[in-house]
């Protein structure tokens, strides 16, 4: 969304709504603060490329997809 407002056209809107007006979007100014200290708080993303940079090991496409059968080849057989 790309919107151009200023704080001066944000005044001149908020000077004209009554005081429950003005209450209701006192509220969404704190919601919208509060989520966004939520997002900082979070722990930040680690990424793992190159975690087996140092190691001799090759993992090919195909290693994966044999595990990935083999993790999900049993699913469901512990409810028959």
């Amino acid at each position: 969304m790309n919107i151009n407002i200023t704080a001066q056209d944000m005044y001149q809107e908020l000077i004209s709504l009554s005081d429950d007006s003005l209450a209701e979007i006192w509220q969404f100014i704190e919601f919208v603060k509060y989520k966004k200290q939520q997002v900082i708080q979070e722990s930040p993303t680690i990424k793992l490329g190159g975690l087996w940079r140092d190691y001799n090991v090759d993992i090919t496409e195909n290693d994966i997809l044999q595990a990935r059968r083999e993790m999900w080849s049993h699913l469901g057989e512990l409810n028959e």
